[in-house]
């Protein structure tokens, strides 16, 4: 099959442009496709839980999970129950201060990036940096994120974790494309994630 790859995906010097280059076609999502073939393509959390439904399979966790779930089902090995995620915590105390502790679980909410940007300014975002610290947030304060956003200010930024595709796929796009749109990389996105793992021009670390 003849596959239509704009040239900011396949490499061409021309953004507008397209390339047609050979692309095989991503077989049909059923119970007698191989893992090793289920594993080449890309598939929403959609297909995902629609595949895990027909096979009486648990249908809660993030994307991660199902592909686990499904890869075992597909290779016929059992399949672990998902596990209960923890109850986030609820909103922090008004007012909040530099030394309102930030429990496990802690999110980055609307009413703590409200106080951030007064703290640090407009310039403030939620970074890699920042994911990570509210990760292990467990008795920290808001002074210590603060003081962890300052000091990482001249840090590289890390590679958004595998389950963040298009993020990751977004940081690598921008980086090979400067001055790129976000349509450009949005429209790049959905022909990248067509194609099979190893005819993507990104590979995956």
């Amino acid at each position: 099959m003849k596959h239509l790859t704009p040239g900011f995906i396949s490499g061409s010097t021309s953004r507008s442009q397209p390339v047609v280059t050979d692309s095989p076609v991503r077989p049909p999502f059923e119970a007698n496709l191989t893992s090793e073939e289920f594993a080449r393509w890309y598939w929403t959390v959609v297909e995902l839980r629609g595949f895990c439904r027909r096979a009486g399979l648990p249908v809660g966790g993030v994307k991660h999970d199902l592909v686990e779930r499904v890869a075992a089902s597909l290779d016929g090995r059992s399949v672990a129950p998902p596990q209960p995620q923890p109850r986030p915590p609820g909103p922090l105390c008004e007012p909040l201060l530099d030394t309102t502790i930030l429990p496990a679980g802690q999110r980055m909410t609307r009413q703590l990036r409200s106080y951030l940007e007064l703290r640090i300014g407009h310039d403030f975002r939620v970074d890699s940096h920042v994911r990570e610290f509210m990760t292990s947030s467990s008795g920290t304060t808001v002074a210590d994120l603060v003081a962890h956003w300052e000091a990482t200010r001249d840090t590289p930024r890390s590679q958004p974790d595998a389950q963040f595709e298009y993020n990751r796929f977004s940081v690598r796009w921008h980086a090979a494309h400067v001055g790129g749109t976000a349509a450009e990389c949005r429209a790049a996105w959905f022909v990248y994630r067509s194609l099979p793992l190893d005819q993507r021009p990104f590979p995956e670390e």
